[in-house]
């Protein structure tokens, strides 16, 4: 009996790598959010029945998300006659389709999430992100796809990083491709460049206070100063940036020859808004080569129903996080000064972290799943994020290496090795192994047991390599906030939102979502710190009356705030030629 389950198949498999496949997109209920998605494929008329699935998660973002929750009016048919189709679990329908030859399954999706991760359509324009919007059919993943889109009347185009074989008719390698390349159809604003030989083109999502000749120069300043340190463009039909211009939100997502950015439509007038656009812009660029190519070995071939486990997301997106500062630094954005403040900041953020010494980088990582995209209040005393503690470990590997080559050799080299080595030898991926064995060679020193504690230690870490390369680091204690709890100030109400562990307000038995009420009788009026300001209370101890769950209580509270340190970098007056040597390297 097993054997025969195995000859079956390996038999379905290799009649599906011969059959054909279409997705064809349409907008008949667009007022209501929905596109329409038929597929029509060819097959063996031996084959009894056809899967049909919906992703769960996304590459990139690492969380099930469960797509098939919009999936709506699902049915088949081979020409005029219907076929039966049943559900068989919370994201695959079955189609019972012996004998017949050509199947049609089409199915609507309801999209109304403007998301990097999600769909949405309405009358102005569609947004089909691919796990969200296309289903996989299970045997038929490695077949050219036909994509055919059937748009409204007064849209004007269709933009995706695929091949063109007509309007609105295009053509994918296989699902893959599909779901890993965004479309738009609708009426937009687009720009081109062309970086290293490839066309680029920016489409606005949205409207906003953009200036497209301004967007093309920065867009194109970013491209031209990351393709210098992998000296490889990688081949497309094109590569798009998908710019979502709203009211709220951000974030970016990357893909194989695309990315995804949301910004809030007036952020362009704002400078100090505007370069982290653009450093959120360098980041989901970098990923070009970074994950996309040269990548964690776990992170593809994906499945797309469960979790695809790492312990290397602070390669991933911590190093990625490493260079979209540096970027901007290089390519003439910011100042020297500027850029060390950037760095700084993320020290003092992992320092102030009390979940540094509980989580390490690796646990981070692989916990990404139900951790860092599923917080709670107790969070920042528990856990770490791994795009932080992964530019820091970017951070001082960059000094090791720069010290151990004479200032010859930085990251630069190694993600270049790196990228040279595994992805365009065979377009494997790497191993932590790997990483480490490629550091050793490149550095001529040992440093495995460095690389071991920065990614499966905990609490905090030595930047003291950074002074012996040029940089002095100052560090300022002060008064963080009251009490050692995070509270929230709206519509005349203050609510905890989280408590350190080891705070006073810990120790008196407060905790996230109480309402507080008054300090020694007194209303708290404002937000707390600035309460605190203005009462000046001199006791030990404070009487602090909360509201819980609709009972007043109150608790004594011991009159002392959180300490916080603040971590400053500035290159030393003095340095030597080594030092300046390897500055420059690092940072021009």
């Amino acid at each position: 009996m097993k054997k025969l389950s195995i000859l079956f198949f390996f038999t379905l498999i290799s009649q599906a790598i011969m059959a054909q496949i279409s997705y064809q997109v349409s907008f008949p209920r667009w007022n209501n959010h929905y596109a329409s998605i038929t597929i029509e494929l060819i097959k063996d008329p031996k084959i009894k029945e056809l899967r049909f699935s919906m992703p769960t998660w996304t590459p990139g973002s690492y969380k099930i998300r469960e797509f098939s929750r919009n999936i709506d009016k699902v049915y088949a048919e081979s020409g005029d006659k219907s076929l039966f189709v049943s559900k068989e679990d919370k994201n695959t329908w079955v189609v019972a389709c012996e004998d017949f030859k050509e199947v049609s399954f089409t199915y609507n999706v309801f999209c109304f999430e403007q998301s990097v991760r999600e769909s949405y359509v309405d009358g102005e324009y569609a947004f089909l992100h691919g796990p969200s919007a296309f289903m996989l059919v299970e045997g038929f993943e490695h077949n050219e796809i036909d994509l055919q889109i059937k748009p409204l009347r007064h849209w004007s185009s269709a933009h995706i990083a695929a091949k063109e074989l007509g309007p609105y008719n295009f053509s994918l390698p296989n699902y893959d491709d599909l779901a890993d390349a965004p479309l738009a159809i609708g009426n937009f604003d687009t720009v081109q460049y062309q970086s290293a030989g490839l066309t680029h083109c920016v489409v606005m999502l949205g409207k906003g206070n953009y200036k497209l000749a301004q967007i093309r120069r920065d867009f194109k300043t970013i491209s031209d100063e990351q393709y210098k340190l992998f000296n490889d463009q990688p081949a497309g039909p094109i590569y798009i940036h998908f710019v979502y211009n709203v009211d709220n939100g951000g974030g970016g997502l990357e893909h194989k020859n695309s990315q995804t950015s949301m910004v809030n439509r007036f952020a362009y007038a704002n400078r100090n808004k505007y370069l982290g656009f653009l450093r959120l812009i360098a980041h989901e660029y970098f990923h070009l080569w970074n994950v996309k190519r040269l990548r964690p070995i776990e992170l593809g071939p994906f499945d797309y129903h469960n979790e695809n486990y790492t312990e290397l997301l602070w390669f991933a997106e911590g190093f990625t996080s490493f260079y979209d500062k540096l970027t901007i630094h290089r390519a003439g954005f910011t100042s020297r000064s500027d850029y060390l403040r950037q760095v700084a900041g993320q020290i003092s953020s992992y320092e102030n972290t009390p979940g540094k010494n509980v989580m390490s980088l690796a646990h981070s990582s692989k916990n990404a799943w139900v951790k860092l995209y599923n917080p709670n209040r107790d969070s920042k005393n528990t856990n770490i994020s791994y795009y932080n503690k992964g530019m820091l470990l970017a951070l001082l590997l960059n000094a090791h290496i720069l010290k151990a080559t004479n200032g010859e050799k930085s990251l630069d080299n190694l993600m270049y090795e790196l990228y040279w080595d595994t992805y365009k030898k065979d377009g494997a991926g790497f191993t932590f192994q790997t990483f480490v064995n490629t550091v050793n060679k490149l550095t001529g020193i040992d440093l495995t047991k460095a690389i071991d504690q920065w990614v499966y230690g905990k609490g905090s870490l030595d930047y003291t390599i950074l002074e012996e390369i040029g940089l002095k680091i100052s560090i300022q204690e002060r008064q963080g906030v009251p009490f050692g709890m995070q509270t929230q100030y709206s519509g005349g109400i203050t609510k905890i939102v989280s408590i350190a562990y080891g705070s006073s307000a810990m120790k008196a038995g407060l905790s996230a979502n109480d309402e507080l009420i008054a300090i020694n009788g007194y209303r708290i009026n404002q937000s707390l710190p600035d309460f605190i300001k203005t009462m000046k209370p001199r006791e030990n101890l404070l009487e602090l009356s909360f509201q819980r769950d609709g009972r007043m209580m109150s608790v004594l509270l011991t009159n002392q705030s959180a300490k916080e340190f603040r971590y400053m970098l500035s290159v030393k007056k003095e340095i030597s030629d080594f030092q300046e040597k390897a500055l420059r390297k690092w940072m021009p």
